[in-house]
């Protein structure tokens, strides 16, 4: 197994100290003592503002500017789900590998691409 030197951990953890890591709700380590009883004070305990699932310029908040969107057209959020799944997981690797396999493969790559996202973003 890989192991890292005793030099470079200790560099690593030296690193790690002095500058402080940005919350990270996947990443969070024990679940806090107290329970959140609402949204906001799980956005608060979190340190996520509402405004940011709300701002189109980021990931998170189109994420869930979509799914509004699903809603309004009363589609099952799953689906959006499965077709962000698709999307970032088959078409984003798809378009990266296929310009290997040759042209006709590339632009039928690029073709799904474009699908999935139409279909992320409840055009079609």
């Amino acid at each position: 197994m890989f192991e890292l030197s005793e030099s470079y951990r200790k560099k690593q953890e030296a690193q790690a100290k002095d500058k402080p890591l940005p919350p990270d709700l996947f990443m969070m380590g024990a679940p806090p003592s107290k329970s959140p009883d609402t949204l906001e004070e799980l956005e608060k305990m979190y340190g996520i503002e509402y405004t940011e699932k709300t701002n189109p310029r980021t990931s998170f908040g189109r994420f869930y500017l979509r799914q509004d969107e699903y809603r309004s057209q009363n589609r099952a959020i799953l689906e959006h789900h499965f077709w962000w799944f698709v999307h970032n997981a088959i078409a984003h690797p798809g378009i990266a590998i296929a310009p290997l396999l040759g042209s006709t493969v590339s632009r039928q790559a690029f073709k799904f691409h474009d699908y999935t996202s139409d279909k992320i973003n409840a055009k079609i």
